[in-house]
């Protein structure tokens, strides 16, 4: 009986690695494969150069989900926003609950270029992006939410 229990410990520990837990990273602990990551979840690749600036990841409930903020190099800002703009923008405005527990998600209409809020066709998941500019930085903000 104690090994059972043992077992059954240890096959629900064994699931709970990093991605069904809250986490946040900083410009410090955001690395590469956090920006696959992102890539992964939103379909699409970040210009090179760009650098994770902070995220939050809401993993320990149902529908994960999670923010992103990023630094996006000058010279590649032209590209993204023509990506961008082919990309649909056909969502009413959705509010992640997270934004509230995150000081550093401060887009504003006066620094924001370009929005784009869709769900992604397999699986629905919602994402919205923000390019934001202000001061010469070139911010993208990438809120991602399952369903």
């Amino acid at each position: 009986m104690k090994r059972i229990l043992l077992f059954g410990l240890f096959v629900g520990l064994a699931g709970c690695g990093k991605s069904s837990m809250n986490y946040e990273l900083d410009v410090n602990s955001f690395k590469q494969k956090d920006i696959k990551l992102v890539e992964r979840k939103i379909g699409f690749s970040l210009p090179v150069g760009s650098r994770g600036l902070n995220m939050y990841y809401a993993g320990a409930q149902i529908d994960p989900s999670f923010l992103a903020k990023f630094e996006i190099p000058k010279n590649e800002s032209e590209r993204l926003v023509t990506q961008l703009e082919q990309m649909p923008s056909n969502v009413a405005a959705v509010t992640n609950y997270i934004v509230q527990r995150v000081t550093w998600w401060n887009p504003t209409p006066e620094s924001t270029r370009i929005e784009r809020r869709f769900f992604l066709p397999v699986n629905h998941e919602f994402v919205d992006i923000l390019l934001c500019e202000k001061d010469g930085h070139i911010t993208l903000y990438v809120d991602w939410a399952s369903n």
